[in-house]
């Protein structure tokens, strides 16, 4: 439903689940909303948003991108914990452990429900918000070539810094 509102022109859609304990996604997600306030660039996407070469990826309903950096693959079936992933052509890495998936195929995943499957493509950002203030930014980069723009608010100044991979 959320990747149909998207595409029918309603970018700033959610589910309204909790989640965002640890390393929050902020400003990555700050970014994605900033894109699609600007250019209408959806934030949750199909996967044919960006592989529409690949025929696989119309099959998929239950794989989903976040911006163009984040594939989400989760189990919604009550005790499944292992589930079959697509990965489109590039190298993904896995989120919590790192290792990589070459793309184009199928993978069978271990995902048990404290840790939906997350996929990162060639690079990504990550900031911890613990508090008001944020000093540094922390960049999570996987190898591979990219482009993304990070949209900033910090006391009340909006920067806009364009990185390149």
């Amino acid at each position: 439903m959320l990747c149909n509102l998207g595409l029918s022109g309603v970018p700033f859609v959610g589910a309204d689940i909790g989640g965002f304990a640890g390393n929050r996604l902020l400003p990555y997600l700050y970014s994605l909303f900033w894109s699609a306030a600007n250019t209408g660039e959806l934030i949750l996407r199909p996967m044919f948003h960006h592989y529409f070469k690949d025929s696989q990826t119309y099959k998929l309903y239950d794989q989903v991108l976040l911006g163009s950096s984040l594939m989400a693959a989760p189990i919604y079936r009550p005790g499944v914990e292992c589930r079959s992933v697509y990965f489109p052509i590039g190298t993904w890495y896995d989120w919590w452990t790192g290792e990589s998936c070459i793309g184009k195929g199928y993978v069978l995943a271990h995902a048990p429900l404290e840790r939906m499957r997350i996929y990162i493509f060639a690079f990504f950002l990550e900031e911890h918000v613990g508090g008001l203030s944020v000093d540094k930014i922390r960049f999570l980069v996987a190898p591979g070539m990219g482009e993304f723009i990070l949209y900033e608010l910090m006391a009340r100044l909006v920067h806009i810094a364009k990185v390149f991979m």
